[in-house]
C-alpha cells in the first residue's frame, strides 16, 4: 500500500524506504527501547501482482523474520498500521499479507555461489549488476525467483525465494548445475556455526527483548 514505506520507516530503527531492490537489516523496538524484532526488509523490485511488488495501490516490501518471531512480527506490523494511521489522523493505507506458505527459501552460499547462480539464470549477476544487499527477480528454469544477495554465514551468498509450486523444480536445477562446481548440502547447524564464527547475532539466542541496541553491539 501507499503508506507501507512510511509505516516501516516509523516502525524500524533504520530507514527502509529506499530504492526498489534494496535490502535493509534493521530492528523493531519496544517503547522501552529494547529489541522486539531483528529482521531484514526488502523493497521489492517492480513486478505487477507479485506479493504487492510494483502492482496495485503502492509499493511492496518483503519483511523476513526468524521462524520463532514470525507471528510476533506479523502482529507488530498489523498493530503498527493502526497506530501509524491514528497518529496522523488518517485512514490506514497499508496491508500485511503472510506469504510464508507460498514461498520456499533456498540458500546458495559460498565463494562459488555467484558462479552457480550465473549458470542457472539469464540475468546478470555480476557484482556491478547485483551488489550486496540487493534484490533481483531472476529466472531459474521455468520459475521466476526473488533472489536476494544477503548472507548469514560471512561468505558471498544468495537467498532465493521460490514460489512453493516451483520449489522442487528449482532445487533440482540447482543440484544439477552445482555438481561440477562441488556443491554440497548443509543444514542449519552448519549455518549456526558459521554465523558464530562471523560474529552475527541470532535473536532468541544471543539477543532477546531485554537487550537494547547499544547492548547488542
Amino acid at each position: 500500500g501507499r503508506a507501507a514505506g512510511p509505516l516501516l520507516d516509523w516502525l524500524a530503527t533504520a530507514r527502509v524506504d529506499g530504492p526498489a531492490g534494496a535490502i535493509t537489516y534493521t530492528q523493531m523496538l519496544s517503547p522501552r527501547g529494547t529489541l522486539e524484532a531483528d529482521l531484514t526488509v526488502t523493497k521489492l523490485p517492480p513486478r505487477p501482482g507479485a506479493y504487492g511488488g510494483g502492482g496495485g495501490d503502492g509499493e511492496g516490501f518483503l519483511v523476513v523474520a526468524t521462524d520463532t518471531a514470525h507471528r510476533h512480527v506479523e502482529t507488530l506490523l498489523r498493530r503498527g498500521i493502526e497506530d501509524h494511521a491514528a497518529a496522523r489522523g488518517v485512514a490506514p493505507a497499508a496491508t500485511v499479507s503472510d506469504v510464508t506458505g507460498g514461498l520456499a527459501q533456498i540458500n546458495l552460499q559460498g565463494p562459488r555461489s555467484r558462479e552457480l547462480l550465473a549458470a542457472l539464470t539469464s540475468a546478470d549477476v555480476s557484482d556491478a549488476a547485483f551488489p550486496f544487499r540487493a534484490a533481483r527477480r531472476v529466472d531459474i528454469g521455468c520459475a521466476l525467483v526473488l533472489a536476494t544477495r544477503i548472507t548469514y554465514v560471512g561468505e558471498l551468498g544468495y537467498e532465493l525465494f521460490v514460489p512453493a509450486e516451483s520449489a522442487a523444480h528449482v532445487y533440482e536445477a540447482i543440484v544439477a548445475a552445482g555438481e561440477p562446481l562441488g556443491l554440497v548440502h548443509a543444514g542449519l547447524k552448519a549455518l549456526g556455526s558459521l554465523r558464530l564464527e562471523k560474529g552475527y547475532r541470532d535473536y532468541g539466542h544471543d539477543l532477546d527483548n531485554l537487550d537494547t541496541l547499544h547492548e547488542a553491539g
